[in-house]
């Protein structure tokens, strides 16, 4: 799935105003100034906070003198408030755009990902991580991307196997991450990592420092066994993102796959961001033949499940999902999953008359 930015600077007489369309939302014509660091008017819609905030952002961070105004329309597959990045797919495209069309140098591909967070936080109300923005500007094809999100250092890891292929499936159940339930959660660990400083650790800052085996030693302290629960979420997540960094160079994909299914397991019952229209896919999924993982993705409270599995079988569990799908369980009025097919691909570029520059 893409985002495409395609434009040109704005006329010299209205330099300072950047007009945008996207095909997502047609009919709508976003304009804003490109000349300050003010948020979006609250007139204009909603999705703008996304290049709005990119556009500032490089003003204020790159000492920007000069307007970044533009005339652009944007197109996505990528599908909308699913918990595929959609946001970060676009913040990231049009900071690219607006790189190759200002001719601004000498962004890597990190600084760009952390701009467009910032841009998140600062202009979109979401206290998002780096996850999103990380693959959409460094992701390279035939490879994961394994994220130090205290350093804030990616690593490729291979992942290059012409028999496994990436199916993902969109519950059609949608999710605005801005309705609190985000910020909740991040409150929480922030509870679990000053209770475990105040417990004998006042130097660790971050769950990703904590093992099992002290997050149970201050479980009565922490007062909140749901407090526990999204802590252990955390600390055991990060335990399988690692093991299943080495299974995937090892190519050993039903080892990586079953922690895929562990991930699910605890983003249901630990983090509680599952819906049961995700936890019916992900077991449908677990039963089906070639599947070695599944497991919501995204902040949660609906969207997409993504599978590990044979290119054999994908067609086929494709169509379970869909064909199996019991409307009668969730209300006649949801619609329908629909999946599709994926590899690994490049993150964000500029393509020029038909030449693709990374």
């Amino acid at each position: 799935k893409t985002t495409v930015v395609v434009g040109v600077r704005a006329p010299a007489e209205s330099a300072s105003i950047s007009k945008l369309t996207s095909a997502s939302f047609p009919g709508q014509v976003l304009e804003f100034p490109a000349n300050n660091t003010e948020q979006l008017d609250k007139t204009q819609p909603s999705w703008g906070n996304y290049p709005k905030g990119v556009t500032a952002v490089y003003l204020k961070h790159l000492n920007r003198k000069e307007p970044l105004g533009v005339h652009a329309a944007i197109a996505s597959t990528v599908p909308l408030g699913s918990g595929v990045s959609s946001s970060a797919a676009l913040q990231v495209s049009f900071a690219t755009f607006l790189e190759s069309l200002f001719e601004i140098d000498g962004v890597p591909a990190i600084q760009k990902a952390l701009l467009c967070q910032t841009a998140e936080h600062e202009y979109c109300n979401v206290p998002c991580g780096i996850m999103d923005q990380f693959i959409s500007s460094c992701g390279k094809k035939d490879c994961a991307l394994l994220i130090d999100c205290c350093a804030k250092e990616p690593t490729l890891v291979a992942f290059q196997d012409p028999d496994v292929v990436i199916v993902v499936c969109n519950s059609n159940v949608k999710h605005e991450l801005n309705g609190g339930e985000y910020k909740e959660r991040v409150m929480q660990c922030q509870a679990a990592v000053k209770t475990l400083q105040t417990h004998g650790h006042p130097q660790m800052t971050h769950l990703r420092d904590a093992t099992m085996s002290e997050l149970d030693a201050v479980r009565e302290a922490l007062g909140d066994e749901v407090v526990y629960r999204r802590a252990r979420h955390v600390i055991t997540e990060n335990e399988r993102t690692v093991a299943a960094v080495e299974h995937i160079r090892a190519r050993q994909y039903a080892e990586a796959g079953q922690l895929m299914f562990e991930s699910h397991d605890s983003l249901r019952d630990d983090y509680n961001v599952s819906t049961p229209e995700l936890d019916y896919l992900v077991e449908t999924a677990r039963g089906c033949e070639g599947v070695f993982g599944a497991r919501m993705t995204g902040a949660g409270f609906g969207g997409c499940i993504v599978a590990l599995m044979q290119q054999q079988h994908a067609q086929k569990l494709m169509e379970t999902l869909v064909a199996d799908y019991p409307k009668d369980k969730f209300g006649s009025m949801r619609p329908n999953p629909t999946s599709f097919l994926t590899r690994t691909g490049d993150g964000a570029h500029v393509i020029q008359a038909g030449v693709s520059t990374h």
